[in-house]
């Protein structure tokens, strides 16, 4: 409306070079301006363009549903207690497999867009290792992670095969340095003797 409004303007004060004034003054590109007039006078009505932002919603492969994102997550984390490496192709096939998902095996830029649209998904989920929540990286790997929270991992671990319903489920852990450590309140041996002593009646008691 404001390049209708100074088109009419400018016009009837017979100024020259009406589209590069109106450009110059709405920092406009002089296409669009000559556009908008066009537009009008040819269907005397003007089409409302969404301004360029990355608020809408965009369509995705994956179904951006709570049942699928539940079916993911329960498969990954079934994958996870056998300790089984899961990547985005191996949801892809899960996907596939269970009907949510249509890809063409045949082209392979079909596949690749499906792989792409797998990993935005995934990556929106915070079971997946390498997402985020609340704006903080998911700590997963030796150099980041520490005993309070392969504790708090762990704890989470038996929850899910509890869910499960698992009796008779084994875990086997190598030797990395978060496997092993001691509760903060474990009495150190620079503590002196009553302090110590304090502490052992506390606990047989």
């Amino acid at each position: 409306m404001d390049i209708l409004w100074l088109q009419a303007t400018l016009r009837y004060t017979n100024t020259e070079d009406v589209a590069g004034v109106v450009s110059q003054l709405l920092g406009r590109a002089r296409k669009t301006v000559k556009g908008v007039l066009a537009e009008y006078l040819a269907t005397h009505n003007l089409s409302v363009v969404q301004p360029p932002s990355n608020t809408t919603k965009h369509h995705s492969r994956v179904p951006d549903t709570h049942a699928v994102r539940a079916l993911v997550q329960r498969f990954i984390r079934d994958r996870c207690v056998t300790r089984t490496r899961t990547v985005a192709k191996d949801v892809l096939s899960y996907l596939v497999e269970n009907h949510v998902m249509a890809v063409d095996d045949r082209k392979v830029k079909d596949y690749a867009a499906c792989l792409r649209s797998d990993v935005s998904h995934l990556l929106g989920l915070d079971i997946f290792v390498g997402g985020k929540k609340n704006s903080k990286v998911v700590k997963a790997y030796h150099s980041m992670f520490n005993h309070d929270d392969f504790v708090h991992w762990f704890r989470k671990l038996l929850e899910e095969v509890e869910e499960l319903g698992w009796s008779s489920a084994v875990f086997v852990m190598d030797n990395a340095k978060y496997h092993k450590g001691k509760p903060k309140s474990t009495p150190k041996g620079t503590w002196r003797k009553s302090d110590l002593y304090i502490k052992l009646a506390s606990t047989t008691r």
